[in-house]
């Protein structure tokens, strides 16, 4: 009998344990993710890589983590100076056009007024 109840109280202990287990906050940082490898869970920065070297799994380092994540915003940053010059000079050449076609539309009106000054 006693070792009866020894068990229900085991098996009572081992329930509420996994249930406050599953129940524990999951909350993940700003920035971090959640990368499972083998069952456990790794809070890890967003866009860490994951390795496998000869049967054993390697998370990307602190430092090759940064330095691509680094390589990564350089070449962003790059891609928007490029876009960024080509929209200056694509405003430079707007504006050009627009005095262009207001002196046009000027030299019109005066044609326009001497046409009908001319015909009275």
């Amino acid at each position: 009998m006693r070792k009866l109840f020894c068990t229900i109280i085991l098996f009572f202990i081992f329930a509420i344990a996994a249930i406050a287990d599953e129940s524990k906050d999951d909350s993940v940082p700003p920035g971090m993710e959640v990368i499972v490898i083998n069952k456990v869970r790794h809070v890890v920065p967003k866009g860490t890589k994951v390795k496998t070297e000869g049967g054993v799994t390697v998370l990307e380092g602190r430092n090759e983590y940064i330095a691509g994540r680094f390589e990564t915003m350089d070449i962003r940053i790059r891609t928007l100076e490029a876009n960024e010059k080509k929209f200056r000079s694509d405003i430079k050449l707007l504006k050009e056009t627009i005095e262009v076609l207001q002196t046009q539309c000027q030299l019109i009106e005066l044609d326009a007024g001497n046409f009908f000054d001319a015909s009275n």
